[in-house]
């Protein structure tokens, strides 16, 4: 006969252990039936630019062709360098559906190992295979899964999520070399350069020149492989006139400060001077924070991402996937039992996870139309507003060479 009162206490520490695993695995289920229901045929309108981009730089069309949205008569066009077209040809060879599911699936391992990495960043747990580590980093997983910036990211297909696991591994790993992961997102897009100042502020010149040739040497094979629409990239004004050939800056998935300013003031702002001055304030804002955190790694990660973020003119909801350090930071970093940081931590939190920009989406009249009432302005500039308000509090409470100084066993 087996006694009851012995068994349950042993079978609690394995439940306690399983527990985040099957949360994790139930909210991953849960998304792919989301993204099944609300993609019809697994739209993924971005992957399907990148998959055609392929055909269209062998038939030197890649930047003058578009991709429908399934939206409309709106279209698609291809933002990037050659080279990253050329690194989708092997994608097209598969059908989109199974395409679809091999791209999400990254998407995810990609999310899961840049989570992992920033807990061992801001807790200063260098050990990832630590049981410790990887259950909070599994609880993270399975909430971050929802928040608006991955949602996005997944149901749009964007490299957004493959880009900061290449960042957050580059800043992570000792090795000068690692480095190059940040260099090739840059290559991609521009903005993930910012994390070059994270290696700069730690004083790592080695591994801002391992950057720097990350990002020069893929921009240099694309342009020997296809001169003529590398050069229409970089030296006719592709990448230049991005803003004018998506259209659409006005919609409210575009969280830059610029088009947070431009549905105030009922026009875009362009880059005139109360752009200039808003973009300095917050330039300062974030200077202030990294020198006065200037021993804390985590810190020299969110903030430079989460300002270009920001200061691009196309920040798209799930480009702010940069704003995942910043939540680890304030939940477990050094202020966690902190009034300030677990209030903005939480409004965050609140703010991410509910579809406030699906539901402005759906109100607003147009992508096109900058001028909204002005609640709708309001929302529309929250992540603006939250960064701004975030490093105010960061640099308001922060006392010099502060840095990450947590034991191994206080990672949840």
């Amino acid at each position: 006969m087996i006694d009851a009162s012995t068994e349950a206490p042993a079978d609690r520490p394995r439940l306690r252990t399983a527990a985040p695993w099957l949360v994790l695995a139930l909210s991953v289920a849960a998304m792919a039936v989301f993204l099944r229901v609300t993609a019809g045929e697994y739209y993924l309108g971005d992957l399907r630019v990148f998959v055609s981009a392929s055909h269209w730089l062998a038939e030197g069309s890649l930047y003058r062709a578009t991709s429908p949205t399934g939206a409309g008569d709106v279209r698609i066009p291809f933002l990037y360098p050659p080279w990253v077209a050329a690194v989708f040809t092997p994608w097209s060879w598969l059908p989109f559906p199974i395409t679809a599911v091999l791209w999400t699936v990254l998407g995810l391992a990609a999310l899961g190992t840049s989570v992992l990495l920033t807990l061992s960043l801001v807790t200063g747990q260098r050990h990832l295979r630590d049981r410790t580590l990887l259950r909070s980093a599994a609880w993270w997983s399975a909430g971050l899964l929802w928040i608006t910036p991955v949602r996005h990211c997944l149901y749009e297909g964007q490299v957004s999520l493959l880009l900061f696991v290449a960042v957050v591994a580059g800043v992570w790993c000792a090795r000068p070399a690692a480095a190059v992961a940040i260099g090739l997102a840059t290559a991609t897009k521009f903005a993930p350069g910012a994390a070059l100042v994270t290696l700069a502020v730690h004083r790592r010149p080695r591994a801002v020149l391992w950057g720097l040739a990350g990002f020069a040497i893929p921009l240099a094979v694309g342009w020997a492989a296809y001169p003529a629409q590398s050069r229409q990239y970089l030296a006719d004004g592709a990448i230049l006139d991005a803003v004018d050939r998506v259209g659409g800056v006005a919609t409210v998935a575009n969280q830059s400060l610029r088009a947070a300013m431009s549905r105030f003031a009922g026009a875009d702002v362009g880059w005139q001077a109360l752009w200039l001055l808003a973009a300095v304030f917050l330039t300062v804002c974030a200077g202030a924070v990294l020198y006065r955190r200037r021993g804390d790694r985590a810190v020299a990660l969110w903030v430079p991402t989460v300002l270009a973020a920001a200061l691009i003119p196309l920040g798209w909801t799930h480009q702010w996937v940069w704003l995942i350090p910043m939540l680890v930071w304030l939940r477990r970093g050094p202020d966690r039992r902190s009034g300030w940081a677990r209030t903005l931590s939480l409004l965050w939190f609140a703010g991410l996870l509910s579809p406030a920009v699906e539901l402005l989406l759906l109100i607003q009249k147009s992508n096109y139309v900058y001028d909204r009432p002005l609640w709708q302005a309001l929302a529309g500039a929250a992540y603006v507003l939250g960064a701004i308000t975030t490093l105010l509090a960061v640099a308001v409470h922060s006392r010099s060479e502060r840095g990450t100084r947590v034991g191994k066993g206080q990672t949840e």
